[in-house]
């Protein structure tokens, strides 16, 4: 079973449409303005005042879009002015429900999350997570149980590491920005590798060292550069220095 569900704003689109519908000129320092890509598709909504909707000044998600979808040209259009920011604000919240689905702003109706899936990565990593904090009183009382059982968390991450429960245009666009946007390790996770790597050490086995940091790694490339990743990388890198004398 798939059990979606959207991320609200307040917006309310009936009300925009309404708004759009009867054309009323209105005047006003402030505004919501959008901008538009191929086939005149609104693909941004924001407000601003004075040349805010015409500054490039974006995320990378707007940028990427302009460069792969648009070819590098849109069209600015003030679609409504106001007397006040918070009028203004209203009315792009209303505008942004109404287009969700389409739009790159990153605050947005169209932002759909598989609840089923997104359930499941909570349990498995949560589960994952005890089990490793389970296993350091292990290492005192026996170095083999530990080192198995630390080789089992990180093959237990294979179940939820890269599990995709977002869909729409912004995910689309965050995945096409960045390799690691379903990899959704950290160092709590990483800590399996961290003390497997720290038994190696202990028992002078450089080969294993550096095998099981080159597989992990090699699985999860994104990883390398948090924190505890960096630690283990160079104890790895000092392990072959050994190896080669």
């Amino acid at each position: 079973m798939t059990l979606t569900a959207t991320i609200s704003f307040g917006g309310d689109p009936q009300k925009a449409t309404r708004m759009l519908v009867d054309g009323k000129q209105t005047t006003g320092k402030h505004y919501v303005y959008v901008h538009k890509g191929a086939n005149e598709e609104i693909f941004y909504v924001g407000k601003g005042a004075g040349d805010r909707a015409y500054s490039k000044d974006r995320m990378p998600h707007w940028h990427h879009y302009v460069k792969t979808r648009c070819g590098g040209q849109y069209t600015v259009e003030i679609v409504r002015r106001f007397h006040s920011d918070e009028a203004a604000l209203e009315f792009e919240s209303d505008l942004i429900a109404l287009y969700g689905h389409q739009l790159v702003n990153w605050q947005n109706s169209g932002r759909q999350t598989d609840l089923v899936v997104n359930a499941r990565f909570h349990k498995l990593r949560k589960a994952n997570w005890l089990f490793i904090a389970e296993m350091l009183p292990l290492e005192s009382s026996g170095l083999v149980a530990a080192e198995e059982r630390y080789q089992e968390a990180i093959s237990r991450m294979t179940e939820y590491a890269t599990l995709v429960w977002e869909v729409g245009l912004v995910a689309e666009l965050s995945r096409e920005i960045s390799e690691s946007w379903d990899c959704h390790l950290n160092a709590a996770d990483l800590g399996a590798l961290d003390r497997l790597s720290l038994l190696y050490k202990k028992q002078q086995r450089w080969q294993d060292l550096i095998s099981a940091a080159d597989s992990f790694f090699a699985m999860y490339p994104t990883t390398r550069t948090q924190g505890i990743s960096i630690a283990i990388l160079k104890r790895r890198d000092a392990a072959e220095r050994k190896l080669k004398g």
